[in-house]
């Protein structure tokens, strides 16, 4: 992974957030043109078949009711590829929602269903989105948000070379606040596995890991 910028900080994150025995850094993202691209091999392999996406995140505070805020994205257009963020708000929802845009169809639970509550509120939050055959399920600390159905033509496919992190190179977003151990898989991870997995460290030969950026370092380096 290479970084367009250099001034990509590396943060303590907070207590009680992954690996307290290990890995516990993130990246602060500054929320103007702070961000980060790798390849985009990983949701070019997943099409439009079962994937989990899930990161570590920490935003001060909602902003900008009107706009989004992106983890990470691989578009080259309207309707072409996919993003995994905070949507902003829309359908009478008091708070930004954890969304999921494949083919500018947006996967939502407004007011972040079960959980009802901001996701951007200064706390550490593990996030996470499930797409199977036919539903995409929302999860917060290896909770279960709810969910929404999937059109199965739906795809992450997109011809991007690069997928970006912490923003969307289609309609700016950018991400504001502290992000670390963002993962793709090629499944749909139960609950129990993502409650489990969430605080794990994993290598990058763990079976059905497609890409891991763990954006974290070793205590004391």
């Amino acid at each position: 992974m290479r970084y367009r910028t250099a001034l990509l900080t590396l943060v303590a994150l907070c207590i009680g957030s992954p690996f307290a025995h290990g890995q516990n850094g993130s990246l602060l993202f500054d929320g103007v043109d702070d961000r980060a691209f790798c390849a985009n091999t990983a949701l070019q392999s997943i099409a439009n078949g079962p994937f989990t996406l899930e990161a570590w995140v920490r935003v001060e505070q909602e902003g900008d009711a009107g706009t989004h805020m992106r983890i990470l994205s691989n578009r080259t257009g309207v309707g072409v590829g996919l993003f995994f963020g905070f949507h902003a708000l829309w359908g009478g929802s008091a708070y930004k929602m954890l969304t999921v845009q494949m083919n500018n169809h947006n996967y939502l639970v407004v007011n972040n269903g079960l959980f009802g509550a901001s996701l951007l509120d200064n706390d550490c939050q593990h996030v996470a989105a499930v797409r199977d055959a036919t539903h995409v399920r929302f999860y917060v600390d290896g909770s279960y948000m709810g969910q929404v159905g999937t059109f199965a033509e739906h795809t992450a496919y997109s011809r991007a070379q690069q997928m970006m992190i912490g923003d969307d190179p289609v309609s700016s977003g950018p991400f504001a606040g502290e992000l670390s151990h963002l993962r793709i898989w090629n499944y749909a991870r139960t609950e129990q596995e993502i409650a489990d997995g969430m605080h794990a460290a994993i290598t990058g030969n763990t079976p059905g890991l497609l890409g891991y950026w763990p954006m974290a370092m070793p205590r004391g380096r």
